[in-house]
């Protein structure tokens, strides 16, 4: 998993197929989450915002670690 591996986050890196991204942020199961208890009152409006916005992108989008 990319978010387990050192040096992922130092160079920005491009969503490379926006409409499967948009498919897997669909299916997200909460209930399959891990250590996101804390997070269930806002990812669902979080996860439809991503797919809003990735909906509305205009060319290349990249995921930026900050």
């Amino acid at each position: 998993m990319y978010s387990r591996q050192e040096g992922w986050y130092d160079e920005p890196w491009p969503i490379e197929d926006i409409p499967l991204t948009i498919k897997q942020l669909r299916a997200f199961d909460l209930d399959k989450a891990e250590g996101t208890e804390d997070l269930w009152g806002v990812l669902p409006e979080l996860i439809n915002d991503m797919i809003q916005f990735l909906k509305s992108a205009k060319g290349q989008v990249f995921i930026e670690y900050d």
